[in-house]
């Protein structure tokens, strides 16, 4: 079948397929496809707005673009992975564009890969391929700004082949694709710090001495003008399952108060990136009200989600993540049981993570494998888990106690969990954001 025969459902097999036959190619090339697609990659006219990092990437561009929207700004957000659906990636003025935008686009990118594959230049990547998708939809609508999210790393990411920026943002840095990006943190944030320019303002988090001096020279190379981001000009009013309220103790937000929609403290850290971003943006800096209801009405599933009354899902799947999820666990209140489901990819740095969560005060742990040929094997995961509990003295506050259940079938896992679960019980689902959309799928929720 020729591709301009193609319906939705052939395009989206089409592009899950294509890590099958290629590799990462070339900045140039993509660079390529953006002029074939007469997409101008240094054009003013639309507000691009870059975000790299190793955690807190896809939070920082929901509430930037919620934020955006509130002011009745139309806004273009590019983002990965998805969830449920591929869509999911490209929302236009905050929301997924429709099956039909999808499949023109598919086409159009199709056309010019085909042209240029008579040239020997190489056919993109998945994520190069639904990059060019999402820049030739952003040009297609009247927009005011784009935000991007990097896939991994910055320097050689297909998004950074957009040259001319209105803001560049790095999040919280650690360590994550140490085989692409280097195994130091300094080698990791070099990488993360491609995506500055000259005369561009960069909005940093400020983690420690070592990784501010790192982005603070490579600033002064490229003539960036760096902004830092303090992570201690805040304090927490409230927490609930419903969110959390704020107020800023520093800064040009001094003495104002907001609220995120989401159970997690980390997210505040976020929040305050965000902020920082908004106040190097003139045009909307000084509407406060528009800043917190953007704040308040952002969606950004899967990140400590209650997705029912007793399961909440969270796709922390590297060690910083798993850090903040422990910590939020451990913070969480139940007046029952607390149950933990998990997956992840055999890529990540696992043993750590399992190492973290074999310490935690659970009542049942369950293993389950995610439909990915990244996945890790179940066996690997359970023998991580009971090496970890006689190294844990406090599991379950019985070293010899451990109740471990391993179920290959994602579906049938979260069937068994939530149907071991009592009323003040809760569930939670962590580790990938693979399992939290195999999850989402599987549960029918209001």
């Amino acid at each position: 079948m020729e591709y301009n025969e193609f319906n939705y459902n052939n395009a989206v097999e089409y592009i899950l397929n294509i890590p099958r036959f290629t590799k990462k190619n070339p900045l140039e090339n993509t660079a390529e496809f953006l002029n074939e697609l007469n997409i101008d990659k240094d054009s003013e006219k639309i507000k691009i707005i870059h975000v790299a990092g190793t955690n807190g990437k896809g939070s920082v561009c929901a509430m930037l673009d919620s934020v955006l929207r509130a002011n009745k700004k139309r806004v273009g957000l590019f983002t990965s992975p998805h969830l449920e659906k591929i869509n999911e990636r490209i929302k236009i003025n905050g929301k997924d564009i429709d099956d039909e935008e999808f499949l023109d686009a598919f086409k159009k990118v199709m056309k010019v890969v085909k042209s240029l594959e008579e040239k020997n230049i190489a056919h993109p990547t998945f994520f190069e391929f639904i990059f060019l998708m999402a820049m030739y939809i952003f040009s297609k609508n009247d927009l005011e700004y784009v935000i991007l999210e990097t896939g991994m790393g910055g320097r050689l990411d297909a998004t950074n082949s957009i040259t001319k920026k209105y803001l560049t943002i790095i999040t919280k840095l650690s360590l994550d694709h140490t085989e692409y990006l280097g195994d130091t943190l300094d080698k990791i944030a070099i990488e993360k710090l491609g995506i500055i320019r000259k005369d561009t303002k960069n909005i940093f988090y400020d983690v420690n001495d070592e990784i501010t001096k790192i982005i603070l020279d490579e600033s002064e190379k490229v003539g960036a003008l760096p902004v830092k981001c303090n992570i201690k000009d805040f304090y927490i009013d409230k927490k609930s399952f419903n969110g959390v309220d704020f107020s800023m103790v520093c800064g040009y937000y001094k003495g104002y108060s907001f609220k995120i929609p989401f159970m997690a403290e980390y997210q505040v850290e976020n929040a305050l990136i965000v902020l920082k971003a908004v106040e190097n943006i003139p045009e909307i800096k000084d509407n406060i009200k528009e800043l917190k209801e953007g704040l308040l009405n952002v969606k950004w599933p899967g990140r400590m989600e209650f997705i029912t009354s007793n399961v909440v899902v969270d796709g922390s799947h590297n060690a910083d993540g798993i850090d903040e999820f422990v910590k939020e666990f451990k913070n969480t209140f139940v007046k029952g049981d607390k149950y933990i489901l998990f997956s992840v990819v055999k890529d990540k740095d696992f043993d750590y993570m399992i190492k973290k969560l074999a310490s935690l005060n659970t009542k049942k742990i369950f293993i389950t494998k995610i439909d990915s040929a990244r996945a890790l094997d179940t066996k690997e995961i359970l023998d991580k888990f009971k090496l970890y509990k006689d190294l844990n003295k406090d599991f379950n506050n019985d070293k010899n106690s451990l109740d471990i259940e391993v179920i290959d079938d994602t579906k049938k896992a979260l069937d068994k969990a939530i149907s071991s679960l009592n009323e003040d019980d809760i569930l939670f689902c962590t580790g990938s954001l693979y399992l939290v959309g195999e999850i989402k799928k599987g549960i029918h929720y209001d």
